[in-house]
């Protein structure tokens, strides 16, 4: 068996690319995902919305949940209670929908590119949560 300059040389090309190349192109590309992540998916809009989410949230339990009984005579109050009732509502699907695809994209990407981060929309919905309900404790 003849060991030439070429064999040695070939055996050399596919150590680096293995063991340097692959590694940098990896961290790059990387680099980007979470680059491309944070300019797209986690931004200061879905901050905002989080934040509106959980307002809305609040306003909805507080306001518009539960029976209200309306006396004979009082029915405009009633059907403005439902219509803001319903608008709050609307509101408030449309937002969660928003953040929730957000945060299913974000995580499809965390699974897809095998990335150790986990997904903080979650930690900042129940932040944005805690932060009204300690204003309203405040207002009480």
């Amino acid at each position: 068996m003849d060991i030439t300059w070429a064999s040695i040389g070939k055996v050399m090309v596919a150590a680096l690319a293995t063991y340097v190349l692959l590694p940098a192109v990896l961290v790059l590309r990387d680099y980007v995902i979470w680059k491309l992540v944070s300019v797209y998916v986690l931004n200061d809009n879905l901050r905002s919305e989080i934040r509106r989410y959980a307002m809305l949230s609040d306003d909805y339990k507080k306001n518009c949940s539960g029976s209200h009984d309306f006396p004979l005579g009082k029915e405009k109050e009633g059907f403005a209670f439902v219509a803001k009732s319903q608008k709050v509502s609307d509101e408030l699907n449309k937002t969660k929908f928003y953040i929730d695809r957000k945060s299913r994209f974000l995580s499809w990407m965390l699974k897809h590119y095998k990335q150790d981060g986990k997904n903080p929309i979650d930690e900042w919905l129940k932040q944005a949560h805690e932060e009204v309900a300690n204003k309203n404790r405040g207002k009480s």
